[in-house]
């Protein structure tokens, strides 16, 4: 809170550790001592160098002006996020670990389903192609991540017994046209 309104920021986001019902330490995530500027922040979260999490972070108010969370959806966050990193001038970030995730077994998060992998995939899939519209400059960024969110779904659609073999065709064929 302190660094937030010390640099005057549109967002500031703090170091996070992921932790398990026990406390034991699964992920540590430690961002740099930096004011990102708005493309920095930009080109960041299309390579998942900041993470789409709305928990480690501080807000200005007005970033929310005319930003709602989408009714119904989980990844809310990856839906909502980028369209705030698109409304900050800037952000900071800071290398103090001060958000402590709690994984929870029993989830939404954790609950594994071929249903909730597609909504995954439509979230990235939004978000990179709404971030490659306004920001043609990280077009090929923006491609690459979506064939990386593919291959991904399609990993995760052949752990499921279910897969819908009509569809998994129609989106090899997205995938080759967005190789091209």
């Amino acid at each position: 809170y302190k660094l937030h309104l010390k640099t005057n920021s549109d967002i500031t986001m703090c170091s996070i550790t992921r932790e398990h019902q026990n406390g034991r330490e699964f992920e540590r995530i430690v961002y740099p001592n930096k004011t990102f500027s708005q493309n920095e922040v930009i080109e960041n979260t299309i390579n998942d160098n900041i993470r789409d999490y709305l928990w480690n972070k501080l807000y200005k108010k007005e970033l929310f002006d005319g930003v709602s969370f989408p009714n119904g959806k989980i990844y809310e966050d990856v839906l909502t996020l980028y369209r705030l990193y698109s409304k900050a001038n800037h952000l900071t970030s800071t290398d103090q670990v001060l958000y402590h995730y709690v994984n929870r077994e029993n989830s939404i998060v954790n609950s594994s389903s071929g249903k909730k992998v597609k909504l995954l995939y439509d979230a990235y899939t939004k978000k990179l192609n709404d971030i490659e519209t306004n920001y043609p400059q990280f077009s090929s960024q923006c491609r690459y991540q979506r064939i990386i969110h593919e291959i991904n779904y399609f990993i995760e659609l052949s752990k499921d017994k279910k897969i819908d073999f009509a569809n998994l065709k129609v989106q090899i064929k997205k995938l080759k046209g967005n190789c091209i």
